[in-house]
């Protein structure tokens, strides 16, 4: 029987998992190299300790200490049943470790309940993993510097709505915005002064906007605002409303104060046949004001 034992033993050590059992006061009876590799913990620091004894202090997402209420391995023993859970364990290092544990009921052979086992995995790859493609993805969408859509998330949202603009007939309107002598700002305050009078122009555009509207970033120093609108005159009347706002506003960098402006132009889907020919009225249309 203890042969028998030692061949599972290996085998639980070699396993990258954590997996560590209990008996019933909690005090633990075995501990396998997996465990050690997550917790920091070695085997001969654990066991013969109880679980709960500043040991892996496991806390749910609200900062609650399960091994005072609520331990996955009480309630196993506690009823028999199998539990499954993404909760946090303290390593030896003292830092908090995402992990997903799995307790169940450790019975003898008349079937009495005499401890119990948790297995458990580090979640951190996965949630570095899950943050990296967040990041990515923000970089694919939006702007580094001004924190609005990106160029290449603009292209595919204008399709979309062209799309949705011929099939379902919805009309859609743009508004492009150019700032105005961004030159002499860099000349006269540094171009860090100009890439803050960028920004300004994008957070100007996003607080005169409703929350469905897009606001992206065409280049350099012109934006583009999508919106859904059904009339000339009140597309041009948001237009208005965004170049007065803008006007009435003070850059402020460092210990200088500057105002910006910007030329504007509009145009509504249902005045031209083609996307291209949409975006090319409302740029002749900025730029006629630029003029």
């Amino acid at each position: 029987m203890q042969n028998k034992e030692d061949f599972y033993r290996q085998i639980l050590d070699h396993v990258s998992t954590g997996i560590y059992f209990v008996d019933r006061q909690r005090v633990i009876t075995y501990w396998n190299q997996g465990a050690e590799e997550i917790s920091g913990y070695m085997g001969n620091e654990v066991v013969g300790r109880a679980c709960g004894q500043n040991v892996l202090m496991h806390t749910d997402d609200e900062g609650r200490i399960l091994c005072h209420t609520g331990c996955p391995l009480q309630a196993s023993m506690d009823d028999g049943k199998t539990r499954s859970a993404e909760i946090y364990m303290q390593h030896k290092s003292g830092v908090r470790v995402p992990v997903a544990v799995h307790s169940m009921p450790i019975r003898d052979a008349s079937g009495e309940i005499t401890g119990a086992v948790e297995i458990f995995d580090d979640l951190t790859p996965m949630r570095t993993l899950e943050h990296t493609i967040d990041e990515l993805n923000d970089r694919a969408f939006l702007d580094d510097l001004t924190s609005t859509a990106s160029r290449r998330f603009i292209d595919d949202i204008l399709q979309a709505r062209w799309d949705s603009h011929i099939k379902d007939k919805v009309d859609y309107g743009i508004i492009f915005a150019d700032l105005d002598e961004l030159k002499p700002i860099n000349d006269a305050h540094g171009h860090l002064a100009g890439d803050k009078a960028i920004s300004h122009v994008a957070q100007t555009l996003k607080n005169g906007t409703r929350e469905d509207d897009i606001v992206g970033r065409w280049g350099g120093d012109e934006f583009i605002v999508i919106l859904k609108l059904a009339s000339s005159e009140k597309l041009n009347g948001v237009m208005r409303k965004l170049e007065t706002l803008l006007k009435t506003s003070t850059v402020v960098y460092k210990e200088d104060q500057f105002r910006v402006s910007a030329s504007f132009g509009a145009a509504l889907f249902s005045e031209a046949d083609t996307l291209d020919d949409v975006i090319e009225l409302a740029d002749k249309r900025m730029y006629q004001q630029k003029d």
